[in-house]
């Protein structure tokens, strides 16, 4: 499978090629233009139909690929397994960082109003910014700095406070890091209070919301075990690069 997915895409990559070199001759033959314009429709509808199969003989792939389809607000926010749980998930690009929080109401809501399940918060930090804070935070913790616990604070402050209204509430936090904080130890901030996080909250981490959508749907299909499943405490000691 893996060789003819191959073979399709050096194929496809061939008759472009093909393409834009006959097309930026001085007088390109349009009979062997439209031929290879063809040819390469061809090979494109036979790649999609190739992956259609392969997609359906192996469904896992699809998702592990990051081509699993995407979700929305409604679906991410019946992804919570209630409402003492949060779903943070963060986007980072170059001008800002981007956290979208998702709750379910409890049952005692305030307000007749529906309550959206998704809040966006811009955050004030861009990805080059979050990459120094992080790193140098990392380099606090590994060098046992005084300058720790205020670098614990200030992160806490900068990526999770603005949404400590819905959170508060909250016993369990799932976050979706982006490309940087996947390098931060969430639980190891500090909340206003003096605590870490990990004293205040049980902290998940996922890949991606489509990813826990899609592992949340392969638990579904599961049959359910009649022994109870094993458990595993395991304790590390990491090393930092």
């Amino acid at each position: 499978e893996r060789e003819q997915e191959r073979k399709f895409s050096i194929d496809i990559a061939a008759f472009n090629t093909k393409i834009q070199r006959e097309s930026e001759r001085k007088n390109p033959n349009k009979v062997r233009l439209s031929d290879l314009t063809e040819k390469l429709r061809m090979a494109e509808k036979d790649y999609a139909a190739f992956r259609d199969r392969l997609f359906a003989r192996r469904p896992q792939l699809k998702t592990l690929r990051g081509e699993g389809k995407l979700i929305d607000a409604a679906r991410a926010a019946a992804l919570l397994s209630g409402a003492e749980t949060a779903l943070l998930d963060f986007l980072e690009t170059d001008e800002t960082v981007y956290l979208f929080a998702f709750t379910k109401t409890g049952g005692r809501a305030r307000t007749r109003q529906p309550v959206s399940p998704l809040k966006i918060y811009i955050l004030g930090v861009d990805r080059g910014d979050l990459n120094t804070r992080v790193r140098r935070f990392q380099e606090a913790i590994t060098g046992r700095s005084d300058d720790a616990l205020a670098q614990a604070r200030e992160l806490y402050d900068l990526l999770l406070k603005p949404a400590q209204e819905q959170i508060a509430a909250r016993k369990h936090l799932v976050i979706a890091p982006d490309a940087v904080s996947w390098s931060l130890p969430f639980q190891a901030l500090q909340t206003e209070d003096g605590r870490y996080l990990i004293e205040n909250y049980a902290v998940s981490y996922t890949p991606s919301l489509t990813g826990l959508g899609a592992i949340s749907t392969l638990r579904a299909r599961a049959k359910p075990r009649r022994a109870p499943p094993p458990s595993l405490l395991a304790l590390i000691n990491p090393a930092l690069s």
